[in-house]
């Protein structure tokens, strides 16, 4: 982890040096490179939420139960899970889901 750290912070200083390269030296009036240097970073993270999106949409075994999909359950679980774990954790998940349906809470309670 402490070497992926490092490469990354190399990384940021090499990019932010080369963005850096095409600055002039006495600033201009017509010049426009600096407002792709401030959209440069708004563009890094909006590919990164979109690929958060597109990889990352899943619904969580509790609401799958909730929304009685064992299909859906069972995929999620094993998808994420070792066989050996799969239906344990669905087990504790059922056991969560009829808890959480006794309590009777209000947003009140939340005060």
């Amino acid at each position: 982890m402490g070497t992926v750290f490092s490469m990354f912070i190399n990384g940021g200083i090499i990019v932010a040096s080369l963005l850096g390269q095409f600055f002039q030296e006495t600033p201009v009036s017509t010049d426009e490179y600096w407002r792709f240097v401030f959209l440069f970073p708004l563009i890094l993270a909006g590919s990164r939420m979109l690929c958060i999106l597109i990889f990352f949409n899943h619904e969580t075994p509790f609401y799958y139960i909730l929304k009685d999909d064992m299909d859906g359950c069972k995929k999620f679980v094993s998808d994420m899970y070792r066989p050996e774990y799969v239906e344990s954790t669905i087990e504790y998940v059922k056991q969560q889901v009829e808890k959480q349906s006794k309590q009777k809470a209000g947003y009140l309670d939340m005060f």
